[in-house]
């Protein structure tokens, strides 16, 4: 992110929050949860959404959170592209 000339602390708080949507055993919770969820589990929406709501975070932090993989939308920001 420095070398481009984004926001860090932007940036770090998107790739440290899409973290807090993992289950046990990172990514590989995610088919495990999906046999018990009828919609899917993607952890970065569950992240942005569910665990981190009461933070009260900004509208370009939980976008970055929530759109980091490439089977979601592309980020609204630069620092999310970074971390995606």
């Amino acid at each position: 992110a420095a070398g481009i000339g984004a926001n860090i602390t932007l940036a770090d708080a998107m790739a440290l929050g899409h973290d807090c949507g993992h289950g046990p055993g990172g990514h590989a919770s995610e088919q495990a949860f999906d046999a018990f969820i009828p919609e899917g589990f993607d952890h970065g929406p569950w992240g942005a959404d569910v665990s981190l709501a009461s933070l009260n975070l900004c509208a370009e932090t939980l976008d970055g959170i929530r759109n980091h993989s490439w089977s979601r939308p592309a980020p609204g920001t630069v620092e999310g592209e970074v971390v995606s």
